[in-house]
């Protein structure tokens, strides 16, 4: 399904996503060149993740007793949690919140009902597992498959929004563009910025009671985020698996 954001590949490199969650959830001293560093950082790992689920649901890459809201969970809980021990991930509350904002934006932005992402993220595992399998359907036929299309498409759910002002009653403008949400029309149809808009004002507010405190993984889950971070620095696999972050490294976008 997915091909290479050549665009992207040398910043992707070093982004984290997870860390830049965490700078953003404590860094109240953050200026607006810094926090749109770090919002750049979870869009792009937010996009991956959206990607990286539907590859996974489409092309039956899951275990043989997986369901699609575990495998969910757990790409969630590689960029919102810290690893403790071998097979469990601790998920940091503000962390997930932030990064499962941008995910929503994603989700949205390739045209995913709110009625699916609100039960994507429910806590009725059966609902989700229905929604995720046919998010991930809609994905799969809305990612262009174009890939000048598709890299214009990710530089602009990833850095659109830093070239408009948001302002404090939600509505978004720019140079070509007059709207009253979060959201941006072009060729590609809507590109989704709430989550932007709710980070730069502190108000992102996301609760996903499936998910516990903990997230223990499956020896195919653990093998699928391992794949992962190595394929992160093969430049010819980024658009194929997620790049699973963890706190402590410092996003690297710009």
């Amino acid at each position: 399904m997915i091909m290479i954001f050549n665009s992207l590949a040398p910043q992707l490199l070093d982004s984290a996503a997870g860390d830049a969650a965490n700078k953003i959830a404590d860094g109240d001293g953050l200026d607006l060149a810094q926090l749109n560093h770090h919002v750049n950082a979870l869009r792009l790992g937010a996009l991956i993740v959206v990607l990286s689920l539907s590859d996974a649901i489409t092309s039956n890459d899951l275990d043989e007793n997986e369901l699609p809201s575990s495998r969910f969970d757990a790409l969630m809980a590689g960029f919102s949690g810290e690893e403790d021990g071998e097979d469990e991930l601790v998920i940091d509350e503000p962390t997930y919140s932030i990064i499962a904002a941008n995910v929503e934006d994603a989700f949205a932005s390739f045209g995913v009902s709110v009625d699916l992402i609100k039960a994507a993220f429910g806590d009725d595992a059966a609902e989700a597992d229905q929604a995720i399998e046919t998010i991930a359907e809609i994905v799969e036929s809305s990612v262009p498959t174009d890939e000048d299309e598709l890299n214009e498409f990710v530089q602009e759910f990833v850095f659109g929004a830093n070239n408009t002002d948001i302002d404090d009653d939600g509505s978004l403008y720019d140079a070509a563009t007059l709207g009253k949400t979060t959201v941006k029309s072009g060729k590609f149809g809507k590109v989704i910025y709430k989550a932007v808009k709710a980070v730069r004002n502190g108000k992102i507010v996301i609760k996903n009671t499936r998910v516990g405190g903990k997230v223990r993984l499956s020896p195919k889950q653990k093998q699928a985020l391992i794949k992962a971070r190595t394929k992160a620095h093969n430049s010819s696999a980024m658009k194929k698996r997620l790049r699973s972050v963890t706190k402590g490294k410092r996003a690297g976008l710009y």
